[in-house]
């Protein structure tokens, strides 16, 4: 994990007050629980850890086989990423999954 992605987890959880809610989605091939992580800002909405790492390049979505049920929201965010070539997309010859 780089520091970028190390920081803004930090900054996501202080948003939250340091109260994240873990939801477990099911279990990968290799028995790990796949889980959205989530917390409520101060006076913001609902926010999904995933996402907001998928929106500023700090993480990328690859299907996995676990049938996730926002994995929309998170290929947009992906989408979003890629097209503002921010972090693992600010390389020209990144060729992530």
């Amino acid at each position: 994990m780089s520091n970028a992605a190390r920081e803004k987890l930090r900054s996501l959880i202080a948003a939250a007050s340091n109260q994240v809610m873990i939801i477990p989605v099911e279990k990968d091939n290799d028995e790990h629980t796949v889980a959205e992580v989530m917390a409520y800002g101060k006076g913001e909405p609902e926010i999904s850890f995933q996402e907001e790492m998928l929106k500023t390049g700090l993480a990328y979505y690859q299907k996995s086989g676990v049938d996730c049920p926002n994995h929309l929201a998170f290929e947009e965010a992906q989408k979003i990423a890629l097209a503002s070539k921010v972090g693992v997309w600010s390389q020209s010859n990144q060729n992530l999954p």
